[in-house]
């Protein structure tokens, strides 16, 4: 509905330990003027290890809480409806561990969980995962389907990833202890349907900054990011790119290199985002020899983009006291948006419209401008007089000193 709901833990709450949740609206207003109790956590416990929030697909919310104390656990499935009650709140047994599960929610209150579990000599070395439905119930058995036992060595940074399918299943990926990547696509009723071996599918999330990993895309297939080396002993410097597809029986649809740059890589910036048509938007950090944020279009067909965009330091960093961009408003905007900009003093600016792609739609204003408050109004439409489609487009003004950046969304 355009809200946000938001979901913490207060471990000095005089009451006690505490999971809170509240609702927000879309302009920023709490919507239950008191924050609902989620849960009271026994102090004589460590404390609350995770918790799992996601829809319910009736408008509220669901959240899984694992909890932790001396040779003791607690699991707790919690469903919350809009208006603030608490519908269902029962003990759950899934058999996750505590150590950074990745989960992915579905549209209709469903959840896939993806964890290790470790062996009696403290280190992970078997991959499970479990379904859970909008009512708490295990959709997948009573125990964990097992994915994979990979050795007592396996997984020291817990890479794995999951994106749900378009039929309730899910891809999984993680590795192994000998750093061979795997891909697994899972169905609804939790049979596998295939798993492979993916060389150089490195982009799976550290166990602390799970990134983007995977974006669905046609024939119910999904699109990844694969590292090659140019040589057996080359580095990150020379590696090469490719952006990779494959459908729901693992079979290869396309392969595209999308960058061989000589750098180094920053690894924890690679992220890959769905363009809302099929594709991806593959986002990269580079540290040497130039600093930046890199990103590349590729289409739903393999086909890449006309160009890639470089975001890079600006050689002096922008203040308030220089400029500001306010959000738009309406956002958002069926007919006309308003785009405002406080300029402190004289400045050559440049005000556009670019949309998901990167692809720019209109320049609004290329000109030196006096101090002050200014506002414009885009109707909506391109540098042709076409109207553009609904979805969503990012205004960025820029400066000599620096460029700021306001995302919003158009709907008809």
């Amino acid at each position: 509905m355009g809200g946000v709901y938001a979901v913490w833990f207060d471990p000095y709450d005089p009451a006690g330990p505490t999971v809170y949740a509240n609702r927000v609206s879309p302009d920023g207003q709490l919507l239950w003027e008191n924050s609902v109790v989620v849960q009271r956590i026994c102090p004589s416990i460590y404390g609350v290890e995770r918790f799992l929030t996601y829809p319910d697909g009736e408008g509220g919310l669901i959240t899984y809480i694992i909890t932790r104390g001396d040779n003791w656990h607690s699991d707790r499935f919690i469903r919350i409806n809009r208006q603030g009650a608490v519908v269902i709140d029962r003990p759950i047994n899934t058999g996750v561990d505590w150590v950074y599960p990745r989960y992915a929610g579905g549209a209709n209150g469903e959840c896939i969980l993806f964890w290790w579990d470790w062996n009696p000599f403290g280190k992970p070395d078997t991959i499970r995962c479990q379904k859970i439905d909008r009512e708490g119930n295990k959709m997948w058995g009573e125990r964990p389907v097992v994915l994979d036992c990979c050795g007592s060595l396996c997984g020291p940074n817990n890479r794995i990833g999951i994106q749900v399918d378009q039929t309730g299943g899910a891809f999984l990926a993680f590795e192994r202890d000998d750093t061979s990547s795997v891909l697994v696509h899972m169905s609804n009723d939790g049979r596998i349907l295939f798993k492979k071996t993916v060389p150089g599918f490195n982009g799976l999330g550290s166990s602390r900054q799970p990134q983007n990993v995977m974006v669905p895309t046609d024939q119910n297939g999904v699109l990844f990011h694969r590292f090659g080396l140019k040589g057996q002993f080359s580095s990150d410097w020379e590696g090469e790119h490719y952006a990779c597809a494959v459908d729901s029986a693992g079979r290869v649809l396309w392969e595209v290199l999308y960058s061989n740059r000589r750098c180094e890589r920053l690894s924890f910036l690679d992220v890959v985002l769905s363009d809302g048509s099929g594709g991806a938007i593959f986002a990269w950090g580079e540290n040497v020899p130039a600093r930046g944020i890199w990103m590349q279009q590729v289409s739903r067909t393999g086909k890449l983009g006309e160009v890639t965009h470089v975001l890079e330091p600006s050689t002096r960093e922008s203040t308030p006291q220089d400029f500001r961009l306010f959000p738009v408003y309406p956002n958002p905007f069926h007919q006309d948006v308003h785009i405002s900009y406080r300029l402190v003093r004289t400045l050559r600016i440049s005000l556009r419209i670019y949309d998901v792609s990167g692809r720019e739609v209109i320049a609004l204003v290329e000109q030196q401008q006096p101090q002050g408050l200014h506002e414009i109004v885009w109707d909506g439409l391109d540098r042709y007089g076409t109207p553009v489609s609904n979805g969503v487009y990012f205004c960025v003004l820029s400066t000599a000193v620096g460029t700021q950046i306001r995302k919003f969304a158009l709907s008809h």
